[in-house]
């Protein structure tokens, strides 16, 4: 029987490439990466990144016991600004997406302008 777990730093990279996998038919992911060679590494590096300085640190990232799945909530914090994984100039998203970077901080910019104020998840 497989049970579900809170994720560990160890399991980061078999989780970036699950969730790297789940996105590879998103039609924003396909926009954003295009090329069907680049996308899955892309991507998996990026999840990468977002589970290591975003979302892990949060107690926010749950498992199977296999590291099958994986589910990533972000928690509401009252009266902050969400974590961003953008910074002005030098980010990992432009070390991460090079020239294509605009377009993964336009989705990033877009989702938290469009995110609920109440507290959710």
């Amino acid at each position: 029987m497989t049970g579900v777990r809170l994720a560990v730093p160890d399991d980061i990279p078999v989780l970036a490439h699950v969730l790297a996998l789940a996105f590879d038919s998103d039609p924003v992911t396909r926009w954003h990466v295009p090329e069907d060679a680049r996308r899955l590494p892309l991507m998996t590096r990026f999840f990468a990144f977002a589970l290591g300085s975003i979302f892990l640190p949060l107690g926010a990232v749950w498992t199977a016991d296999d590291r099958s799945g994986v589910a990533v909530w972000m928690p509401h914090q009252s009266g902050q600004a969400s974590p961003s994984a953008t910074e002005p100039t030098g980010s990992p998203i432009d070390e991460i997406f090079g020239d294509d970077s605009w377009m993964v901080e336009t989705i990033i910019r877009l989702q938290e302008e469009h995110r609920p104020l109440e507290p959710h998840h």
